[in-house]
């Protein structure tokens, strides 16, 4: 992951550039977007998958009488005592502070700089985004 925040935009060189070299400058910026997206949309999973464990022993912990707690190895499981579904399980990294501020640090990140490249796209003339 590049950071370009120092180098001129797009718009800035394209006086100075011939026209494969502008086409060029454009297909990079259009594939670290789209790296940037992807990138994203997986930080989004992880943090919606992370979202639903707590929110699952969120349950457990309000109510312990309503449900079993088995610890297996480096993992909590979490199930309904009447049905046996399992309701989360809960791993070290998923309860580890500095994994979730790292988590929620490099969405912040990650979405700054998508945002800024669509920008520099739209300021480039290409409008797909």
């Amino acid at each position: 992951m590049s950071d370009n925040s120092a180098l001129p935009s797009l718009a800035e060189e394209r006086y100075f550039m011939s026209t494969d070299a502008e086409a060029a400058a454009k297909w990079r910026m259009v594939e670290e977007y789209n790296q940037k997206k992807a990138r994203l949309a997986a930080l989004e999973n992880e943090m919606r998958q992370l979202g639903e464990t707590w929110s699952g022993m969120a349950r457990v912990l309000k109510e312990p009488d309503a449900f079993g707690v088995e610890k297996m190895g480096q993992q909590i499981l979490a199930y309904n005592r009447q049905s046996k579904v399992k309701i989360a399980d809960l791993t070290p990294a998923q309860a580890n502070w500095d994994t979730v501020v790292r988590l929620l640090s490099d969405y912040q990140q990650t979405k700054a700089e998508k945002e800024r490249l669509a920008g520099n796209l739209k300021s480039a003339g290409v409008d797909f985004v």
